[in-house]
């Protein structure tokens, strides 16, 4: 089940139904939204046995299932190692080259590479020709934070589709539906700022949620301190940050 997004789900499903699916897309948005969660279930409804009249995957078939796990053979995923130094290399690129150059087992080869902007100046000229020379019946997702990392030729060649925080009042009600009372819900749903992934997240991780509130608690302590309380914060935290 995908929480929230269903102006972009429509679009793809109407482009799915229509046959009018373009040979590469751009999902940019801040993070935690579902921008790759989306991606692979598109790639899920295009190469689902089982179709609910092209709107959703069946999730039950043997492709919908090799996808969910990951083991799906026409489905290629790249990303890095989620550090703040980590790349995503052209050595990455080229072996995604080598992969599509062969024949797909069953309709469509797709690939997906999460945090796009993440691919160094080498990585990025190299998919560049992929992009310019699809080989066969492919589908490349690229998701992103930051798509103006990403070079003006890469840009002009994906179509493009945004993804925005969600209401609260979404994240509320999903909540609820995992079993979370209102109060909890509504705590949560505020801290997540509408990205359902962070909210999730927090949800399943009571102890991460008492850490958050603990942060915000500090942080409004801060706002309301006097100046000698907010540069001792600021030396402690330059120290080691672990203790804030």
């Amino acid at each position: 089940m995908i929480l929230g997004h269903q102006k972009q789900l429509l679009f793809l499903q109407k482009a799915a139904k229509l046959n009018r699916i373009s040979h590469a897309y751009l999902f940019y948005g801040p993070q935690h939204l579902g921008k790759r969660t989306v991606a692979v279930e598109f790639i899920k409804l295009l190469s689902c046995q089982n179709p609910h009249d092209l709107k959703e995957p069946c999730q039950e078939c043997r492709s919908c299932l090799d996808i969910q796990k990951g083991t799906y053979p026409d489905l290629t995923v790249i990303e890095s190692k989620r550090t703040e130094t980590s790349q995503i290399k052209i050595s990455q690129i080229k072996k995604l080259q080598w992969e599509l150059a062969l024949c797909p087992y069953h309709k469509t080869k797709a690939v997906v590479i999460d945090e796009a902007e993440r691919m160094n100046q080498e990585a990025q000229n190299c998919f560049l020709k992929t992009l310019e020379e699809p080989k066969g019946k492919t589908l490349l997702i690229l998701t992103t934070e930051h798509p103006e990392a990403l070079l003006p030729t890469i840009l002009s060649r994906v179509e493009k589709i945004k993804f925005s925080p969600l209401p609260i009042i979404e994240i509320k009600d999903h909540l609820k539906t995992r079993g979370a009372d209102a109060k909890l819900a509504e705590e949560i749903a505020l801290i997540s700022e509408g990205n359902p992934g962070i909210a999730i997240d927090l949800f399943s991780n009571p102890e991460q949620l008492i850490r958050q509130k603990q942060t915000i608690e500090e942080l409004i302590r801060l706002l309301s301190s006097g100046i000698a309380f907010r540069f001792q914060y600021a030396k402690t935290l330059a120290q080691d940050p672990q203790e804030l």
